[in-house]
């Protein structure tokens, strides 16, 4: 990974590399992950957003985000928070599973034209060591129309 300007660190075309550490990123940088195939970034410090573009099969692992966290045209990825996040954007991907830290339920997560998302969070009736519950992001609506307006909602699939 390299410091291109003083705001942006990118961490580009890597493939099988399982060990990529940035240590010196701080809160008011971007972090950009592009190309990357099978590997493992950890992001050590607090930064202002995390954005992910291009990826297949791989892991992001991060403390606190202070804007966002964006999936852009990436597969078979998997995100953690050890921190604080509070939005994430899921765009044209296929295969997204986020696990979020305790402090991260709040977060907003949007997506669009994106399938197979899940998301993993403590369950909140679990004390000090909870276990995670999974939840899958609904991917499939029911619009009807309601005189001049559009009404949608979760597909009944989704609802427990």
């Amino acid at each position: 990974p390299e410091c291109e300007t003083d705001l942006n660190w990118m961490v580009e075309n890597f493939d099988g590399k399982k060990d990529i550490v940035l240590e010196e990123a701080d809160m008011k940088q971007l972090v950009c992950i592009i190309n990357c195939r099978d590997c493992v970034v950890h992001i050590k410090n607090k930064v202002k957003n995390v954005n992910i573009d291009g990826c297949i099969k791989t892991t992001v692992i991060c403390g606190d985000v202070v804007s966002a966290v964006e999936f852009v045209n990436s597969d078979r990825m998997q995100f953690q928070t050890l921190g604080k996040v509070n939005a994430i954007a899921i765009d044209k991907c296929d295969g997204v599973n986020l696990y979020l830290s305790k402090e991260s339920t709040a977060v907003e997560i949007s997506s669009s034209k994106s399938s197979d998302m899940n998301v993993n969070v403590p369950d909140p009736d679990g004390g000090d060591d909870p276990d995670m519950i999974e939840m899958p992001i609904p991917e499939q609506f029911v619009t009807k129309i309601n005189g001049k307006k559009l009404k949608t909602e979760v597909s009944a699939l989704y609802s427990h």
